[in-house]
């Protein structure tokens, strides 16, 4: 488990599309580690399309809800931003009027990869 936290203490789940699978795959990614006895960390910085983290739509929801050690935890600690339009972030926020700080992005990733591992982070 040591190696492993060494090497991958992040995974960044990429895709060019919506509807490509990269929820799924951090799906799988979560529950492969519980499963190995990991305690890894899911989280969208930037989600769009969809009103919060709780909204039917939310990929943060939807991991929380197929992950039994996450099913009574809050989907809000796995996003930084959430914008309603689903289009690329820089256009929904700009729509929303609110600027994207990637520096609030950064820290929320490094607090929280010293709390848990591997921490899946998956693209908007």
């Amino acid at each position: 488990m040591e190696k492993l936290k060494k090497q991958t203490d992040k995974i960044f789940v990429v895709g060019t599309d919506t509807g490509v699978g990269k929820t799924v795959l951090s799906l799988l990614l979560m529950q492969f580690f519980y499963a190995k006895g990991y305690a890894p960390f899911y989280i969208k910085p930037i989600q769009t399309g969809c009103s919060d983290p709780h909204d039917k739509d939310s990929d943060a929801r939807f991991i929380y809800k197929h992950v039994k050690q996450l099913t009574k935890k809050d989907p809000a600690d796995s996003i930084v931003y959430c914008f309603r339009e689903p289009k690329a972030p820089y256009f929904a926020s700009r729509n929303e009027g609110e600027h994207i700080d990637v520096t609030l992005i950064k820290d929320t990733l490094d607090k929280k990869s010293g709390i848990y591992s591997p921490v899946i982070m998956e693209a908007a």
